[in-house]
């Protein structure tokens, strides 16, 4: 990064018959004028709780990787006028971000899959959670900013996730020729 200022953009995506996620120039685009206050990158793991009866304690066996999940917090969507750039209403800036992150894709029959890139956290996943928290408003009570706190859950194809479990179980992988 060459130390610019880099805005935060959410572009739709769709995934080919591979497996692979890449953006769609036909879907829509989100970009904000104020980037959030921060955001959180969330990892967990499951484990089965394998316990016979009768037994002590209990065993915590690997059962399987969760997905990962995004949280940005606080994206203000201003309509005052006061940031540079922003000459739409509040009202138009969140029907964009709805239409990029939540609408529909009825030809999918799902939930659109999004790329959100910002500096350097890249992150495909799909919208989990969308709230507006109005602010401030004209005399008539038309919002002039909105602040914004997204969840994402990570998308994954079903061919990246078998490229990516690489399984070899020591029984079939670990043959010994003994002669």
């Amino acid at each position: 990064m060459s130390g610019q200022k880099t805005l935060l953009k959410i572009s739709g995506c769709s995934v080919a018959k591979n497996g692979t996620i890449s953006v769609d120039s036909s879907r829509p685009v989100f970009q904000a004028l104020i980037n959030p206050s921060g955001y959180g990158h969330d990892f967990s793991i499951k484990y089965a709780k394998n316990q016979a009866l009768g037994q002590a304690g209990n065993e915590s066996k690997f059962h399987a990787s969760q997905p990962e999940k995004l949280s940005l917090k606080e994206l203000v969507l201003d309509g005052t006028g006061v940031v540079p750039g922003t000459t739409k209403a509040v009202k138009d800036q969140v029907q964009e971000l709805r239409d990029a992150v939540y609408t529909y894709v009825g030809t999918k029959h799902e939930a659109p899959i999004v790329q959100v890139v910002w500096g350097s956290l890249i992150f495909y996943g799909r919208v989990e959670g969308l709230k507006f928290d109005y602010t401030l408003f004209k005399p008539n009570g038309e919002p002039l900013r909105a602040k914004i706190s997204l969840n994402f859950v990570e998308y994954t194809s079903a061919a990246e996730i078998v490229k990516e479990e690489a399984k070899n179980s020591p029984d079939l992988t670990h043959l010994i020729e003994v002669k």
